[in-house]
């Protein structure tokens, strides 16, 4: 806020964070999400790190298959809410050369 001159509370007020600890908040989640696009007129939805959730709830190659189709659900819910909301969405994402690996903090 400082680096643009906006002021930081006016920032703060218009800045909403959801926490998604495990696939089965991602749901809710979206629930959650919809309903303050239309109250809030939101204009931009960021998600970090979209695999982070995925990729400790599925480990290893041998859920790789799983875990793609749990991530086509969620983008392809993630694209509907855009559309259906007329907003722009960015995804963030950890990329690793092996589909086992796991980041941790």
């Amino acid at each position: 806020a400082d680096r643009f001159g906006v002021d930081r509370d006016l920032a703060d007020e218009n800045v909403f964070v959801h926490n998604i600890y495990n696939e089965d908040n991602f749901e809710p989640a979206f629930k959650e999400a919809k309903r303050m696009i239309a109250e809030q007129q939101v204009s931009l939805v960021i998600v970090d790190s979209v695999m982070s959730v995925l990729r400790n709830e599925y480990q290893g190659r041998g859920e790789l298959s799983a875990r793609q189709q749990k991530l086509s659900q969620i983008l392809y819910s993630i694209k509907r809410m855009a559309q259906e909301f007329n907003i722009a969405v960015v995804l963030t994402n950890q990329m690793c050369a092996d589909p086992g690996c796991t980041f941790t903090n």
